[in-house]
């Protein structure tokens, strides 16, 4: 944590939100939540496992309301 402190602790804002914030937060709308399939994307995952993933993820939710 002091390392942390130390190297990002007197950044401005701008900057500390430029180094910890990737492209799913980019392209996330203001104030909205970020996409699973922007996060997984981000993480270098492929086209076919987030399909596979948000097509579960679906099916699961919509299970849970029965």
């Amino acid at each position: 944590m002091d390392a942390s402190i130390a190297s990002y602790g007197k950044l401005p804002f701008n900057e500390l939100t430029e180094k910890s914030h990737g492209a799913a937060w980019q392209a996330a709308e203001a104030n909205k939540e970020i996409s699973m399939e922007s996060i997984m994307r981000e993480a270098g995952e492929g086209e076919d496992f987030i399909a596979y993933i948000c097509e579960n993820y679906s099916a699961a939710r919509a299970l849970a309301k029965l």
